[in-house]
Formats: C-alpha cells, sequence, structure tokens
C-alpha cells in the first residue's frame, strides 16, 4: 500500500474520532470497576460516592449547560430540548464549593411538589425566563429517555454508562474531598426490606448530597408493611422465564411495546412507590435516587443476559441519543453516525452510541458485584413455584391461588380491590402451535393522558367478576401491569399522544398453556380487565374490550 494510502486511511480514522486523545479511549482495554449495593459500601466508598453527586452540582451551579453537571446528566434523561443562550454560560451563584452546592441544592429542593415551577425552575425543560437577559437563546438537545419500546433497557444502560463516568470526572484528584476517580453507581435493591424508613438510609440524611425533598416520605420511624413493595419472586420470574420481546420490549412499530419488566415492575415503582419527582419522565433525573433505583433495573439486564444470552436482544443498531461531554471516556467501539453537530459548541457527541455496544459490560469497564446475600431468588425456587402450577389440580382456577399471585404475594404490590373501570373481553382456550399469546389492552384515542394499573383475570363464563372479593382476585389473577403517562414525551415514543389509541401488549401464553394442562382446551374464558388510576383527570375511563392476538 502506497504512502498516500496509509495517510488516507489515517485521516478517515481520525476524522471518526474528535481527537487522537479520543480514539485511543475508544480502544484503550479498561479496568472493571464494579457497582455495588448501595447498603454494603464501606464508609469511604459511600463518602466518595457522596462527594461525586455534590461536585457534579457544584458543575452546575458555575455553569447549569457543562454537560459533566448534575442538571445536564439529570435532562438527558428528562428533556427533549432545553434554552441555553448563545455564550453557553448561564452561572447560578459565585462562591467557593461549599456556597455553590449549597446554592444549587437549595434550589432542587425547592417548591412544594412537581407543579412549582415558579420556586424551581429545573423541574421543566423549559429555562427561557432563566437565561433572559443573558444573550440570545438557542436549543440544544440533551436527549431524552427511551420507553415502550425494546431500547428501554438499553438506552438506560447508555445514560448510566456517562452518568458514572461523570461522578468519576467530578474531582478525580481528590482536590475538595474524596477522589472520585473510582466511583461507581451504586444500586438500590428494592426487592430487600429497606434499611431506611423507605429508602436506603443514605438517601434518608437530609444533610447528604443524595437527599430529596421531592419524593414519597415514610413518618418519620416507620417501616413498611411488608418487606418489599416489588415481589423478588416476580422479577425473578420475568428475568428466568421470559423472552427478548416479552422481558425487554417490542422492537418500534412491531407487534407490542413495553416489556413486562417495564410495565409490571418499573412503571408501578417510579408512579407508586417513590412518586414525587420520579412520577414524571421530564423530572425523574432531578433526583439522586433515580439512579440507584435503575442500577438495579440494569443489573435485572445483566442477569436476563446471564441466562440467555445476548444474541436474541433487538435493537442493537439504534443509536442512543443523547448529548454527552467529549471530556468523558467514550464506550469501547463507539461510533457518532452520520449526521453534523451544532455549532459552535461541538465538543460533544451527537449520540452515545449504538445499543449493542453495552451488551458486554466488563468490556466498557463496569460490572456488578452481588451483595453478601445475593441480589435475585435462585432460579431453583422460580422453577419449583412454576411446577407446582402445573401439576393435575393445581392449574389456573383449580388452584386458590393462580401462578401469578402466588408471585406478586411476596411485596406489598397488588392487584386492586376496588378498581375505577371494569372492561370485559373472551379468551379461547386453544393450542398456540409455537405462536406468542398477546394481550392488547387498548385506551381509546381522545382519552387524556395519565398513568394506570391493569389487573387481567381469566375466569370461566359461569363464575362472575367478583374483583372485590380476595378469593377471585387470588384465584384467577393472571398479569398485573401498570402504564407510566409519559407527559411530554409522547411524540419520541410509539405511542403518538391523545390522537391515537394507547395500546398496552403483555405476553399471557403462560396462562393459555396452563389451562390447555388443566384440561380447558378449546373453552371459552372471560377476560376482565380492573383499571385503577389515581390521576385521571376528566374520571373517564375509555378502554376497548381485551383482544387475544397470536403471534410468531
Amino acid at each position: 500500500m502506497n504512502i498516500s494510502k496509509y495517510r488516507l486511511l489515517a485521516g478517515l480514522l481520525l476524522a471518526s474520532c474528535f481527537s487522537i486523545n479520543a480514539c485511543a479511549q475508544i480502544a484503550a482495554p479498561r479496568e472493571v470497576k464494579y457497582r455495588k449495593n448501595i447498603d454494603e459500601l464501606s464508609a469511604e466508598e459511600l463518602a466518595a460516592f457522596e462527594h461525586a453527586v455534590k461536585m457534579m452540582k457544584v458543575k452546575s451551579a458555575k455553569n447549569i449547560y457543562d454537560r459533566t453537571g448534575f442538571l445536564w446528566q439529570a435532562w438527558v434523561h428528562n428533556c427533549t430540548s432545553v434554552a441555553v443562550n448563545d455564550k453557553r454560560q448561564y452561572a447560578l451563584a459565585s462562591g467557593d464549593n461549599k456556597q455553590l452546592y449549597e446554592v444549587i441544592n437549595g434550589q432542587l429542593n425547592m417548591g412544594n411538589d412537581i407543579n412549582d415551577t415558579m420556586a424551581n425552575p429545573f423541574n421543566t425543560c423549559s429555562f427561557e425566563t432563566q437565561v433572559k437577559g443573558a444573550g440570545n437563546v438557542i436549543y440544544e438537545n440533551p436527549g431524552m429517555c427511551e420507553h415502550r419500546k425494546d431500547t428501554f433497557f438499553q438506552w438506560h444502560r447508555a445514560e448510566f454508562y456517562f452518568y458514572e463516568k461523570a461522578l468519576q470526572d467530578a474531582d478525580p484528584e481528590g482536590l475538595s474531598g474524596p477522589s472520585t476517580k473510582n466511583v461507581t453507581v451504586p444500586y438500590w435493591n428494592f426487592t430487600k426490606p429497606p434499611t431506611g424508613s423507605r429508602y436506603p438510609k443514605a438517601f434518608e440524611d437530609a444533610a447528604s448530597p443524595l437527599w430529596f425533598k421531592h419524593r414519597l416520605q415514610n413518618p418519620a420511624g416507620s417501616k413498611p408493611a411488608m418487606p418489599s413493595y416489588t415481589s423478588p419472586y416476580l422479577m425473578g420470574y420475568l428475568i428466568y422465564k421470559q423472552d427478548w420481546q416479552s422481558f425487554g420490549g417490542y422492537p418500534l412499530g412491531g407487534a407490542g411495546n413495553s416489556g413486562s419488566f417495564e410495565s409490571q415492575i418499573h412503571d408501578t415503582m417510579h408512579d407508586e412507590y417513590v412518586h414525587g419527582y420520579l412520577r414524571n419522565p421530564a423530572t425523574a433525573g432531578l433526583d439522586p435516587l433515580f439512579y440507584s433505583f435503575h442500577a438495579f433495573i440494569d443489573y435485572a439486564l445483566e442477569k436476563w443476559i446471564e441466562e440467555h444470552g445476548s444474541e436474541t436482544i433487538t435493537g442493537g443498531n439504534w443509536f442512543m441519543r443523547g448529548e454527552q461531554d467529549a471530556r468523558l471516556q467514550l464506550p469501547v467501539g463507539f461510533e457518532e453516525g452520520i449526521g453534523k453537530k451544532r455549532e459552535p459548541f461541538s465538543n460533544y457527541s451527537k449520540n452515545m452510541g449504538r445499543a449493542e455496544l453495552y451488551y458486554d459490560t466488563k468490556k466498557q469497564g463496569f460490572a456488578y458485584q452481588s451483595g453478601a446475600f445475593g441480589e435475585f431468588v435462585p432460579k431453583s425456587q422460580i422453577d419449583a413455584i412454576v411446577a407446582k402450577h402445573n401439576l393435575p389440580g393445581a392449574t389456573l382456577g383449580d388452584n386458590p391461588q393462580s401462578l401469578f399471585s402466588e408471585l406478586m404475594s411476596y411485596g406489598a404490590h397488588g392487584p386492586v380491590a376496588r378498581p375505577n373501570a371494569i372492561v370485559q373481553g373472551k379468551v379461547k382456550i386453544q393450542s398456540l402451535d409455537g405462536s406468542k399469546a398477546l394481550i392488547d389492552i387498548v385506551r381509546d384515542a381522545g382519552s387524556d393522558d395519565y398513568s394506570y394499573q391493569v389487573d387481567v383475570y381469566f375466569h370461566p363464563q359461569d363464575v362472575a367478576a367478583d374483583v372485590g372479593n380476595k378469593d377471585f382476585r387470588m384465584r384467577y389473577l393472571v398479569l398485573s401491569a401498570s402504564y407510566w403517562a409519559l407527559s411530554g414525551h409522547h411524540h419520541h415514543h410509539d405511542d403518538a399522544g391523545s390522537s391515537v389509541p394507547l395500546r398496552l401488549t403483555q405476553d399471557i401464553s403462560k396462562d393459555i398453556n396452563n389451562l390447555r394442562l388443566g384440561g380447558k382446551d378449546g373453552q371459552e374464558w372471560t377476560v376482565t380487565l380492573g383499571i385503577s388510576s389515581r390521576d385521571n383527570p376528566s374520571g373517564k375511563f375509555a378502554f376497548s374490550a381485551p383482544v387475544i392476538n397470536y403471534s410468531k
């Protein structure tokens, strides 16, 4: 090969990176740093993590548009666009780190609720008034979370990769406190009893940078009535027993949307348990708890990959939207894809790279370390529960407790005894012949957007739908799922808002097969939906009769 060709190849290689250093950091082997249970961090590890969050907040106080700061990282999750003055500089205050931290921490904890945008303008993605008078206003696009499709897990993993790099970059030399260079995002195992009143103790210390006013709190000194809100057995079942689409979500425009993990665990934890700013995708990233909550969700993804491999995961070629500072270490194999960056602020990535880059965590320099007593129910225990419900006389309807009821019974979350609406349909028990049975729960077009829980029951036609009766709920419940209202995020998801019906699709193949084992083949059963919401502004619940679809 001649010299000119070598030069051409070298030029193309360098053009694909931000700089020679960027190329080197993309290719360099990574030291693996382990994410740990936050309740098992040493005092030194917790202090370094808290200091990293504090210094990220200080960066944002110095300039709210610093992409390595706490605000920008929250906006990567929350905001499709933010107003920026043409100098790309807006300081909240001046002074030393202590003063700057107190200013921004006070700002984030102002107001009485999520709607108090006057007291805390950062709980909205519009900052025109904040930067008024500081120059011409332009708009940048931090990112925005992915939901209700098969890139839900991958997008959040990419987001957390960069959030963790921002933590490590907060004060690596330890100039203002403990060195942050080895900090990782500790996870909160929310399937275990909390060490605090409602959350890990570290998040309930009002003097800590991890504390946040706007989340649901238990009365001082109290504990939840159950060991956990989410059942560890339900989580284990979804991890061990479901394929990728049922677990992780369906491709955009495909047969469905949310995977079971998102609709049966993630959404209800956001909406019901943590509440506060986590009730809204446009504010969730402002609560430091959000990152440890989602770190455990990412650990669940890692457990699924450990069990099933990554070969069947879809959506790998999608580029994960999110503008990140080029100073942060890019993932191995990173490429930006096509398109130009906005000028003059070009020292950032156009996106966070393709989803498939993040399947191998150790290649990217992070992994999970299980706590002393493990974090997930062993597969053998899930196998034993499933086998018990597939015995003669113990299948759905023949047993006082359905499989799903038993899986849920290890947590406080459960079906609603007095739902706001009842909707019914029919299901024929038949051979799936290699197909899946998917139930479509459809909210009619024109409805206001609101979060809701839907409890699904299968029962014989001669059995009345007595949802208020605990014995009925325990015997015939086949799933309980939630929809987390995406507010202004609609135009970036597979539902287009109130102008089209909203569809929640869930896999009920196990129930069809279970009924066939119980000798119910060929029968037609009733499907009853119990629909509940505490934030439906109209009070109307316009749902179509549930439809069962069969898909390869």
